[in-house]
């Protein structure tokens, strides 16, 4: 079995992962539909770790312990996974590393909002699944 590989492309710089990146658009504020969720495992193990991401990002940044790596105007965001892409111009993306949770905001985003509607959208997604 192949190991699926996330990528998450800013500016020329390059992120992967082997378990899950989220990227929610500005359009996302007001419809939580636009939210991408790209996870390397699929069914309810990559529901999870996806729930599991945004999770640690909104307590790490509610606790004053995440760092945002900031973006500006026209730096825009990109995920691929299997051949697959999702761009977006303005928005938040989170990407789980083997080296922890990095974050992406542009700089004029309402970020605590985007990462607790990054959660809670997270939280219906994986209901979905228990009911």
């Amino acid at each position: 079995m192949t190991e699926e590989i996330i990528q998450l492309t800013i500016g020329g710089k390059t992120w992967i992962s082997d378990r899950a990146a989220i990227c929610a658009p500005e359009s996302a504020l007001d419809n939580q539909s636009h939210i991408r969720r790209i996870m390397a495992g699929q069914g309810s193990s990559g529901k999870h770790t996806a729930h599991a991401l945004a999770q640690a990002a909104m307590v790490q940044h509610e606790d004053e312990e995440l760092e945002i790596d900031w973006l500006e105007a026209g730096q825009g965001i990109r995920i691929e996974k299997s051949g697959e892409s999702f761009d977006c111009e303005r928005g938040l993306a989170m990407i789980w590393t083997g080296e922890g949770i990095r974050v992406f905001a542009h700089r004029d985003l309402p970020v605590s909002r985007f990462l607790k509607l990054v959660f809670r959208e997270c939280t219906r997604w994986i209901r979905l699944d228990v009911h």
